[in-house]
């Protein structure tokens, strides 16, 4: 998660119907960001060391490396607009 721009992290797991929902979501943004803001997508199955490492318990959970580091460990997506939950968790590493 070492990265020039920061990272999105998205934990998510197979037969999660949230994860499915978010997923078009996901690709818009990185689209759009590109250059700015990587997306990565992290299965439950494939990457159980990295899940328990960062403590995810729920699905989706999204997080924001910086410098591949954890600067937000949980970008709240279920209040408001998702796109402005992306925006205030990027626009939090600037302050």
């Amino acid at each position: 998660m070492k990265s020039a721009e920061p990272v999105i992290v998205d934990f998510w797991k197979n037969g999660c119907q949230p994860c499915d929902m978010i997923a078009p979501f996901l690709e818009q943004i990185a689209t759009e960001l590109a250059g700015k803001v990587k997306v990565v997508k992290l299965n439950k199955a494939e990457n159980p060391e990295l899940v328990a490492r960062y403590g995810v318990r729920g699905y989706p959970t999204l997080a924001l490396f910086k410098d591949g580091e954890v600067a937000v460990a949980a970008i709240d997506f279920r209040t408001g607009s998702f796109r402005a939950s992306i925006s205030n968790a990027l626009a939090s590493l600037r302050t």
